[in-house]
């Protein structure tokens, strides 16, 4: 039997990252910035252990990316991409595109408090302007495991879960499969995906959620995601994911 891999929680920012001028004698780079803000927040060694972190200069490429080793059976998104928004805010302004998200699923399955704890903190969102949701569309790919396949074997279960909370941060519009070729056309699109090591990919089975988002942020997709992860946890889904957000028009 293979071993599974250490959970791995990688997010990679799309987009265009304008920097700030660099102070007198050059500023902090991205794992440095990363790592202090985490262990001033106390989140260092209790939340996760700090893997490695980075910038792509090129234009279109990944503006910045972050990878962490979780620790404990929760897997800590939300503050994962608070810590990781901080520090992009630190090196320059962010116009983000899409989010590609390494992310483990709950150990164990679902937690008994999770989704409560999640729809506490929907409060947050609150503040959004009504009727403004942003239109996003999620696709999560589950790797070449021998149960990867229960990742398109959730969707007749996962839409009626999703939609069975009350909170006002995701409308979601629908659950479907994905086309197998879709894997290779997101990595034409935002690079690689993390490498396969990581997760025990490539990618063979996805599945495509859509929906209206309160808004268009690392805070808000770090709920949707954690939301998405407890969901698909719920249907039996323990392969780690990969996720990739959008916000689209259609």
């Amino acid at each position: 039997m293979t071993s599974r891999p250490d959970p791995t929680l990688f997010a990679a920012l799309h987009g265009e990252l304008a920097p700030h001028p660099a102070p007198p004698g050059g500023g902090a780079d991205a794992y440095g910035l990363f790592l202090a803000r985490s262990s001033a927040l106390g989140w260092l060694d209790t939340l996760w252990g700090m893997n490695d972190a980075g910038r792509d200069p090129a234009p279109g490429s990944r503006a910045a990316w972050f990878q962490v080793a979780p620790l404990g059976g929760a897997v800590p998104v939300q503050p994962f991409l608070a810590c990781a928004g901080e520090v992009v805010a630190r090196l320059g302004t962010l116009r983000l595109d899409a989010l590609r998200l390494l992310l483990p699923l709950p150990r164990g399955g679902p937690a008994g408090g999770a989704v409560m704890g999640l729809l506490q903190e929907a409060g947050w969102f609150a503040g959004a302007a009504e009727g403004a949701a942003v239109p996003v569309r999620v696709t999560l790919d589950s790797g070449a495991a021998a149960d990867g396949a229960a990742l398109p074997g959730a969707v007749p279960a996962l839409l009626p879960w999703l939609r069975g909370f009350k909170q006002t941060v995701f409308d979601c519009a629908s659950v479907t499969a994905g086309e197998p070729d879709e894997a290779g056309a997101a990595d034409a699109a935002y690079g690689p995906a993390p490498v396969d090591a990581l997760w025990g990919g490539p990618a063979r089975h996805r599945i495509v959620v859509t929906g209206g988002l309160a808004e268009w942020s690392l805070d808000a997709l770090g709920w949707l995601a954690a939301f998405l992860a407890e969901g698909c946890a719920a249907q039996g889904v323990s392969d780690p994911l990969l996720l990739t957000a959008t916000a689209s028009s259609a």
